[in-house]
């Protein structure tokens, strides 16, 4: 009887440790998350550090904040908004991203366990709603948790229950500190004999030259020396614009490259 008494207090210390491990990766779990959410709201201005690498697709940034300050594991990515008529239309977005992928490690076992229930609450004071994601056959074993609001991501949990891992974005509403959005002036619009497409170049710069000047220098940039080109000037428009306005009675289609007068 002593023996089995002193196996269950021994137990109980064990299990009690547990538990307040657990409470502890709890709540640096907690303060860790709110920090990098409360950031995203800034752009990340304290998260984002050094360019890491750079594409006309996306910009990828190291982390200098992290939860559980495991920030070897963690990054953010800009992805650069894409807009043209070969392939569907990418947006602009801002997300910090971790992985957790040592199936040995406790953040690990945490984020298996115990992240989704505190994503949870933090959604529901934040009154975000929670959307389970539907999985393609070849990731049927990833459970993919979204966190929406006002119809957008704003933060989304990943986990892998049989190849244990697990990973989570937070996305922010800014952009980077370091990324340029250039001035348009306005688009060339481009047409070519009977006119029944139109080719629209955006044109970016500090300030309005001349019409003429910029269409010759469109026409120039882009090889449009064929006496069968045709060229307007539609000062402000973008290729959004004019595909709205001018979709539905031709094929209106983005230009490979924009002008910049910078």
């Amino acid at each position: 009887m002593k023996k089995l008494i002193t196996l269950s207090f021994l137990t109980l210390i064990i299990l009690s440790r547990m538990a307040a491990a657990q409470q502890v990766n709890s709540q640096q779990f907690s303060t860790d998350l709110l920090a990098l959410i409360n950031d995203a709201k800034t752009g990340f201005s304290k998260t984002t550090g050094d360019l890491q690498e750079e594409n006309r697709y996306e910009k990828i940034y190291k982390a200098r904040m992290s939860v559980f300050n495991q920030t070897d594991d963690a990054k953010l990515n800009y992805q650069v908004p894409q807009n043209n008529t070969y392939t569907a239309s990418v947006p602009e977005r801002f997300w910090f991203f971790q992985s957790f992928t040592d199936s040995k490690a406790a953040s690990t076992r945490f984020m298996l366990d115990s992240a989704e229930y505190i994503f949870d609450e933090i959604a529901k004071s934040a009154k975000l709603k929670k959307e389970k994601r539907k999985m393609s056959k070849e990731d049927r074993d990833f459970k993919a948790f979204e966190y929406m609001g006002n119809g957008k991501v704003v933060f989304k949990l990943t986990v892998n229950p049989v190849t244990e891992v697990a990973s989570f974005r937070i996305y922010s509403p800014r952009r980077p500190g370091d990324v340029f959005i250039p001035n348009l002036l306005g688009s060339v619009a481009v047409f070519y004999s009977n006119m029944n497409s139109m080719t629209v170049v955006e044109v970016y710069g500090e300030k309005f030259t001349s019409k003429e000047a910029i269409i010759e220098a469109v026409r120039q940039q882009n090889g449009y020396t064929d006496s069968y080109y045709k060229f307007e000037w539609h000062p402000g428009a973008s290729y959004k614009s004019l595909n709205a306005a001018y979709g539905k009675q031709m094929n209106v289609q983005q230009a490979h490259n924009s002008y910049s007068m910078y």
